[in-house]
């Protein structure tokens, strides 16, 4: 709780909704165009307000995201 947390390749979202239901501050990202439909669709399914995305590529870096205390990333193989 109260960590700021950012997830490379966040799929369908699991592991950021898990943390946001813990307390988290999470900014979820991948580079799929359907990652935000997933994650937003998950979310309401376990009565979860939205969680913040961003359509983030790693190789490009962001400045306005800010610092994060952890980042995290789960079977992101390609």
């Amino acid at each position: 709780a109260g960590k700021r947390i950012l997830e490379l390749g966040c799929g369908i979202g699991l592991a950021s909704l898990v943390l946001q239901r813990r307390g988290a501050d999470v900014v979820a990202s991948d580079v799929h165009p359907l990652a935000e439909s997933f994650l937003a669709y998950n979310a309401a399914l376990n009565g979860l307000p939205a969680l913040h995305y961003r359509h983030l590529r790693w190789h490009e870096p962001l400045p306005t995201l800010g610092y994060f205390d952890v980042m995290i990333a789960s079977d992101v193989l390609y």
